[in-house]
């Protein structure tokens, strides 16, 4: 006698898989199972992939809201959560010059407006995440595993918002994201030992001699 196994999606039933049984021979049982496998490795890439189609419908939305305000205001808000308008440029893709001009009311393409927008939208999430985050200029600089100099900011500005945001929210652990990054993480972003990161009088990190 089988043993049925519903699989539900939004409280409807999906599929209908038939469990191997003890009474089955060993290649039936095998086959069995394996279809099951195949299923169940397809229905998590179409949960990872609809999980993940969520999360960017949600940062969308956050960006289209934070993008009604004065982008001088943005400029500002980001510089009074501890970026340094280095960092800043960083995350938008621009110079630290045209950030200063943004402040002082200078034209702004929608581009670029938009990008301001998402920066300010994704720290509003990762806090929401990681509450309380009191430092978010200090989180977005920390190396990420030891012996390595990969930072968030990097992978922000490489384009790994979502790898961020689920390992903000605990979906992933640190190693995880940096290989969905860059499998190659370990060699490409070494420490050189000649150098190391120290605090300016401003309290902004900079690379030091050693």
């Amino acid at each position: 006698m089988s043993t049925d196994l519903e699989i539900t999606t939004g409280g409807q039933v999906a599929s209908t898989y038939r469990l191997p049984h003890e009474s089955e021979t060993a290649g039936s049982r095998l086959n069995d199972w394996s279809a099951l496998r195949d299923r169940a490795s397809d229905l998590h890439a179409e949960v990872a992939d609809g999980h993940q189609a969520a999360r960017q419908q949600q940062l969308n939305q956050r960006t289209l809201a934070v993008a009604l305000r004065d982008p001088h205001d943005l400029v500002s808000d980001l510089s009074e959560r501890g970026l340094s308008w280095s960092t800043i440029a960083r995350l938008i893709g621009v110079t630290s010059t045209a950030l200063r001009k943004w402040r002082r009311g200078e034209t702004i393409t929608g581009e670029n407006r938009r990008k301001l927008a998402m920066a300010v939208a994704f720290l509003d999430l990762v806090k929401t995440a990681l509450s309380p985050l009191e430092d978010a200029s200090s989180w977005l600089e920390m190396p990420l595993a030891d012996e390595v100099t990969v930072t968030a900011a990097d992978i922000y500005a490489a384009g790994g918002v979502n790898i961020l945001l689920d390992w903000a929210s605990g979906r992933l652990t640190a190693e995880a994201m940096l290989d969905a990054f860059d499998k190659d993480w370990r060699s490409h972003y070494a420490t050189d030992e000649r150098f190391a990161l120290a605090l300016a009088d401003d309290g902004q990190p900079v690379i030091v001699e050693t």
